[in-house]
């Protein structure tokens, strides 16, 4: 039906192809990404407010990260657009985040932008001390901040060959079938005028006309790749530094990571990434024991009719690499 729909749309798209690109020319132009902390202040009823959503890796790290330094903070969870609600795009959250993304830490009304900011806040300001190694330890901090950085994701404009983040968000297509049972085409028409970056719209409008859009084989090919070394330079790292990647302390590195693991494991691909690599392996083990996992991973998405329905579609995408394997159930052939 949805395909039919866009056979009948198809000559009113192309007439707006030019208005489209003036579009994005000016929100291109318009556009300037604010991070860490903001000098103006939001209203807050709460010292300490994490705007959030679950289904959001960057923000999926920031809670974990809360967990497991015991610091409590009142949660908003924000829909950005899978379950049928662009409430990043309302005006209240603009005045917080004019990025329109999640996450958002407030801390006494002064919001912080971007994950890794909101890590760095909070080992920094909110818990000194906590998930960082020892001021003793420079070499422990370099391998910290390097597996932070390696793992991390912006967007994904040019950053997947650095940041892993970006791989695991390009992998991540099966799990945004999630979206066509609750989004409307009049919703992401609203959201495509609305959004300072449109071109997370139209992806959206792509994937509700055509029932599923999987990325370009080169970017298939860029995520494999890239996680495929990761993994490689992990297990070496795993080998030397014992329990976690900078050594005996649990870091704002491993918390990454263990992000990036529940979701490739939520597409059932982890298990190709770990083969034959034992200390990885063992590490992943671990990760899933750490206090406050199962709080910032597991226990939000038995919570909500949503989150139950993103279960099912996890499990389809695990039934389909389980019957093909990993590499054919994405398209992906090994160099």
């Amino acid at each position: 039906m949805r395909k039919l729909l866009l056979l009948l749309l198809a000559p009113l798209l192309l007439l707006s192809l030019p208005a489209l690109a003036l579009l994005f020319f000016y929100r291109a132009k318009k556009y300037r990404r604010r991070r860490g902390l903001q000098e103006y202040s939001v209203p807050s009823e709460h010292p300490l407010e994490l705007y959030f959503m679950q289904l959001s890796l960057c923000s999926s790290k920031v809670l974990f990260a809360f967990e497991a330094a015991g610091i409590d903070v009142h949660k908003k969870e924000i829909d950005i657009g899978h379950f049928g609600r662009f409430q990043q795009l309302e005006s209240s959250f603009l005045r917080i985040n004019p990025n329109a993304c999640v996450p958002v830490l407030v801390h006494e009304g002064k919001p912080i932008l971007e994950s890794d900011e909101i890590l760095k806040y909070l080992a920094g300001s909110l818990s000194p001390g906590s998930l960082i190694p020892s001021e003793q330890d420079p070499e422990a901090t370099r391998v910290m901040q390097h597996w932070l950085d390696r793992g991390g994701f912006v967007d994904m404009r040019g950053t997947m060959d650095a940041k892993a983040g970006a791989a695991v968000a390009a992998l991540s297509a099966p799990l945004f079938a999630v979206d066509h049972r609750y989004m409307g085409l009049a919703t992401l028409v609203k959201a495509l005028f609305k959004h300072p970056q449109p071109q997370v719209v139209v992806l959206k409008i792509a994937n509700w006309f055509l029932g599923g859009v999987k990325p370009p084989p080169k970017m298939i090919d860029e995520a494999f790749s890239t996680l495929t070394s990761c993994f490689a330079d992990m297990e070496t790292v795993l080998a030397k530094s014992g329990k976690w990647l900078s050594g005996d302390t649990f870091t704002l590195a491993d918390v990454t990571w263990a992000a990036n693991f529940v979701r490739l494991d939520m597409l059932g691909v982890l298990q190709f990434f770990l083969k034959d690599r034992e200390h990885t392996s063992a590490y992943w083990s671990r990760l899933q024991q750490y206090p406050g996992f199962d709080a910032a991973f597991v226990q939000p998405l038995t919570q909500s009719a949503e989150f139950l329905e993103l279960h099912r579609v996890s499990v389809e995408a695990k039934q389909k690499v389980a019957r093909s394997g990993a590499a054919a159930a994405y398209g992906w052939t090994p160099a």
